[in-house]
């Protein structure tokens, strides 16, 4: 059974996650980079994690019974980044290498950021509800009238149940996983710049079983975790040392949709030059 007072911000960028971008030791906030609308120029402000990275009722399933509704946030979501606020810190912290155990909850947790964004949950809801409507339209025999209400509201559930389950199943995607966990993991001391993160902090390939295959993820403003198939790739991206924090900054302010996070205000040009314009390179230009 879920609280009795069930969340009702849920965090797509969780706050453990942009905690590690609050350097300001008199408030111990971040800097939120937003465009309001094409066009107009980005607008930055200084907001505690808690404020940011969330949309309400995000995961809410208004058609299960009271106590289940929240069961994406609280349960699923929740294990999820709970596992990975302990093993980020370890990252962070450099104190050992990842145990089988640990890679496998953290590939896990950068799926789920691929996917727990408003606008792909979004999408993933109305395409399923409009796969599922017509199979049922196709498949349900038709009912006496005097018990089309209660099967209506049966057939609601069904639906609403099964994506769940696909949603879940996306995350847990056993392919995706182990395809994360057959690449070479690196976490990267960044000593020129500051990395920054945003509403889709994951930047990778177009495909991640191709032989320059890689995935980055940053893990504070001077750490980043990098996951690639093959030695040369990460050579490549080595090479250009001193570009690592400009070109990840680059791709994922590019890519991001509404906001992107940093630890000090000195990014702003940077950020109003890309936020909202064209597609991310490659780490360590074109290959």
């Amino acid at each position: 059974m879920n609280s009795p007072n069930p969340p009702v911000r849920h965090h797509y960028i969780p706050e453990f996650y942009l905690k590690n971008w609050c350097q300001r030791q008199e408030d111990n906030r971040l800097v939120e980079y937003k465009r309001p609308g094409p066009g107009q120029p980005v607008h930055s402000a200084f907001k505690y994690p808690k404020q940011v990275g969330f949309e309400k009722d995000l995961y809410t399933i208004p058609e299960f019974d009271p106590d289940l509704r929240t069961w994406i946030e609280d349960q699923f979501m929740g294990q999820v980044d709970s596992y990975a606020a302990q093993i980020q810190q370890v990252m962070i912290q450099g104190k050992s290498t990842l145990s089988h155990e640990d890679q496998v909850h953290w590939a896990r947790f950068m799926i789920s950021l691929i996917h727990r964004n408003p606008e792909k949950v979004d999408f993933l809801r109305n395409s399923w509800k409009k796969i599922y409507s017509e199979g049922q339209n196709a498949f349900r025999p038709p009912l006496p009238e005097g018990l089309r209400d209660i099967s209506e509201d049966i057939y609601t559930k069904m639906e609403a149940g099964e994506f769940v389950r696909l949603f879940t199943r996306i995350i847990d995607n056993e392919k995706v996983g182990t395809t994360l966990l057959n690449m070479s993991w690196h976490v990267l001391d960044i000593h020129k710049g500051d990395l920054l993160t945003s509403d889709r902090p994951i930047f990778r390939s177009k495909s991640l079983t191709e032989k320059h295959a890689f995935m980055a993820l940053s893990l504070n403003p001077k750490r980043l975790l990098l996951l690639v198939n093959r030695r040369n790739t990460f050579d490549k991206i080595i090479s250009h040392w001193d570009k690592i924090a400009s070109d990840y900054n680059n791709a994922i302010v590019r890519q991001s949709c509404n906001y992107v996070y940093g630890s000090h205000i000195n990014h702003k040009r940077f950020i109003e030059n890309r936020l909202g314009y064209g597609s991310p390179q490659f780490i360590g230009g074109s290959h």
